[in-house]
């Protein structure tokens, strides 16, 4: 049974949820002064939960509820919602990332500007996400000095980072898409690939990082795999290293 628990819900969420899910049959709502927990049981425990025919403001409303919360990730899709529990495994791996983009820039004294798990939405758009990593590189200085992002006046992030352990996610590729990201590295069953919006709106998978163009998927992975099997100071010595050779 997988199941996600969300703190601080407001009545209103709540009563928008369950009247959205009136059809929905498998997945039950508790609520109880603010803390909602929604269980799937027919989905193995840890898997994503996913939510059909919920309505944007629906969405907009768990957003607001759930600001400053760094648990558990959503992304929406004209009507789909995925609520996704991160395991430590896949915050292990993020992590990983986030110290690649952070050495990358660092030996070249480029501006980079992690908005982590910012939600991303956009004024008239029925899509929105919250990625496990994402960066600023183009616009980071100008994006570094404000107190919130929003997509209606400012551009999306340069480069998103997807992990990928479940077996059951829903594709968030037009949703990066709809949003205008320019880059995305996706981890899935142990391998990155890049993947580049192309002028017709899809992505192409790339053989090299736009964002970092010493890059490649090949490094990305075994990047990554060497990560996992060092201890966090060897690994960080070892990266620097690797970054400056590049």
């Amino acid at each position: 049974m997988s199941c996600v628990r969300l703190h601080n819900i407001g009545w209103k969420t709540y009563d928008a949820l369950v009247t959205d899910l009136a059809d929905s049959a498998g997945i039950r709502l508790t609520y109880d002064r603010g803390t909602l927990e929604i269980l799937d049981p027919g989905m193995p425990h840890s898997e994503p939960i996913l939510l059909y025919k919920i309505r944007y403001d629906t969405y907009e409303q768990l957003t607001q509820d759930m600001l400053n919360q760094a648990a558990p990730r959503m992304a929406y899709h004209k009507g789909m919602l995925e609520l996704m529990s991160p395991s430590s495994s896949h915050e292990d791996i993020k992590q990983l990332f986030v110290d690649i983009a952070d050495a990358m820039a660092e030996v070249r004294d480029a501006d980079i500007f992690p908005a982590g798990s910012t939600t991303f939405r956009k004024r008239g758009l029925p899509e929105g996400f919250e990625a496990d990593a994402s960066f600023y590189i183009t616009s980071a200085d100008a994006i570094s000095r404000q107190r919130a992002i929003d997509l209606d006046v400012d551009p999306p992030p340069d480069l998103i980072v997807e992990v990928d352990l479940s077996s059951s996610s829903m594709s968030k590729f037009p949703t990066y898409a709809a949003l205008g990201v320019p880059e995305v590295w996706r981890y899935r069953g142990g391998q990155v690939r890049i993947h580049l919006l192309a002028e017709g709106g899809a992505y192409s998978v790339s053989n090299r990082s736009a964002a970092f163009t010493d890059l490649t998927p090949d490094d990305l992975t075994q990047l990554i795999a060497t990560g996992l099997g060092m201890r966090r100071r060897q690994w960080l010595r070892w990266l620097r290293a690797f970054a400056a050779s590049r």
